[in-house]
């Protein structure tokens, strides 16, 4: 049930029956327990319970599944509950979703997406959630009228993009896809000049977020795309595919790219293409594709 700790074990609250993790505890590792939780020391991991009230010392930094919430200190991590309440204490650094009810009290420090929903899991809720994601920035990306997305990966991160969507075909509203599977100085010259740059959005996908050859392209890309739209709009049309706290993760958040999208880390590479980078929105039947 538990990782390492440090400090007392949990006891019973005898006039309520109701376990403390006190303030002396911390824990690293999954928490998992049936019943009802006080937290007032630290907790490191994923918490799946049926009550929980993190008091004003507690802290939890991770994922929180549970009926119900009442949240007085600090959370770092999404949250699932039927009922939630949040205190005018509480500091809350991730995305909340609740089934039924949500009571916040003025002076709540929150930073995150708040969102009804009808899932009660944490998987459930965050497929959901990034269903609702992709299909708003498709969207986006409808709306702005682009002609083009360049699609820079390796292997897994654009093959299986490629043959899904030349197979089940695609939509004359959204632009058309490029995969860019290659570093040969003819292959890319030939898609920048039959692309237009100042109506293109590229991804960069890799799961280690350390592959050489979309990394390289990009800053080829990058480069373009500022002479042709100049500096301060250029790195509106990058959108990073990656795992979270990888290089190519730092680099977007340091270049200030569009948009991230984070894929969990138990997915291997093999399965990687099958994930995001198969929902974004195409023209399959006009592709260009560009290989070795």
């Amino acid at each position: 049930m538990f990782g390492s700790k440090k400090g007392n074990a949990p006891v019973p609250l005898n006039d309520s029956g109701r376990s403390l993790i006190s303030e002396t505890f911390s824990l690293e590792g999954t928490l998992r327990t049936s019943g009802a939780i006080d937290i007032a020391g630290l907790i490191k991991g994923p918490v799946y319970t049926n009550d929980l009230v993190i008091k004003e010392t507690g802290s939890i930094v991770g994922p929180v599944e549970t009926d119900k919430i009442e949240i007085y200190g600090h959370l770092e991590g999404k949250v699932v509950a039927k009922t939630i309440v949040i205190g005018n204490t509480a500091v809350v650094k991730g995305d909340i979703l609740f089934s039924e009810t949500l009571k916040t009290e003025e002076g709540a420090d929150i930073n995150g997406y708040i969102k009804k929903t009808e899932s009660t899991s944490l998987e459930a809720a965050q497929d959901e959630f990034k269903l609702e994601e992709i299909e708003a920035f498709s969207d986006e990306i409808k709306s702005e009228n682009l002609k083009y997305f360049v699609l820079l990966g390796m292997g897994g991160s654009s093959r299986a993009a490629k043959v899904i969507h030349r197979t089940i075909g695609g939509n004359n509203e959204f632009p058309t896809m490029v995969p860019l599977e290659s570093t040969v100085p003819s292959t890319i010259g030939k898609a920048l000049k039959e692309i237009d740059l100042k109506s293109t959005l590229v991804i960069v996908a890799s799961k280690s977020g350390n592959t050489m050859e979309p990394l390289l392209t990009y800053e080829l890309f990058k480069s373009e795309i500022v002479k042709a739209i100049g500096n301060g709009e250029a790195m509106n049309r990058f959108v990073a595919i990656t795992d979270e706290h990888s290089p190519l993760h730092e680099l977007s958040v340091k270049e200030n790219f569009r948009k991230v999208f984070l894929n969990p880390k138990d997915i291997g590479g093999r399965v990687f293409g099958i994930t995001y980078t198969l929902c974004f929105p195409d023209d399959s039947t006009h592709s260009i594709i560009l290989f070795n």
